[in-house]
């Protein structure tokens, strides 16, 4: 009989042992899919910081639509620092280079023809695309135009005028009928009265 109880007592002890050995295991198990869910984690994380795209350079012109002829800044922000900056307009270019900032301002002229022009900032390769829609010269400027042509025609050139016909018999004649117009329109008035109108 007392076989029976050792036996009984050996089986319990290697079902203790057993379920120490399956909880050691579970902690184990437990600890390496801790140790992998990390390391994922970490992987991924320097993954996404190392795949966000560089910023792209900010390009603003100082004016958008210049008159022909004037001077427009093109100002660059984040930028990469100490980097050349080419700024390219129609035909027109000009240069210079980023400060430890990133930033840089490069003045360029803007070509004389009216119209909507796109130009190009080249920043250390990579290319912006700007558009400037340049007005045609002020009024004044062709007034000057005017007053030279004044002074041709004083000078006795062949210029028109400033009524802007160059026959005075015209003149007499528009004159003439503008006058028995205005006479006919009298009679017609006088000889009807004012309820006659």
């Amino acid at each position: 009989m007392e076989g029976k109880p050792n036996r009984a007592k050996a089986v319990r002890l290697e079902l203790e042992e057993t379920q120490m050995k399956l909880q050691l295991r579970g902690i184990e198990m437990k600890f390496v899919a801790a140790a992998i869910a990390a390391a994922v984690l970490a992987l991924g994380a320097a993954g996404q910081a190392s795949a966000q795209p560089e910023a792209d350079p900010q390009v603003v012109v100082d004016n958008e639509n210049p008159t022909a002829g004037d001077t427009v800044t093109v100002n660059v922000t984040e930028a990469d620092p100490d980097v050349p900056v080419e700024v390219t307009l129609g035909d027109q270019t000009a240069s210079g280079m980023t400060d430890g900032d990133g930033a840089a301002s490069v003045p360029v002229t803007v070509p004389d023809s009216p119209g909507e022009l796109d130009g190009i900032v080249n920043i250390n390769g990579k290319d912006v695309p700007i558009a400037v829609l340049i007005q045609a010269k002020a009024a004044a400027a062709e007034g000057d135009d005017a007053g030279e042509a004044g002074a041709a025609a004083a000078e006795g050139d062949d210029a028109l005028p400033a009524s802007g016909i160059d026959d005075p018999g015209t003149l007499v004649l528009i004159a003439a009928g503008l006058l028995l117009a205005g006479t006919a329109l009298v009679l017609t008035t006088r000889r009807h009265g004012p309820e006659g109108i």
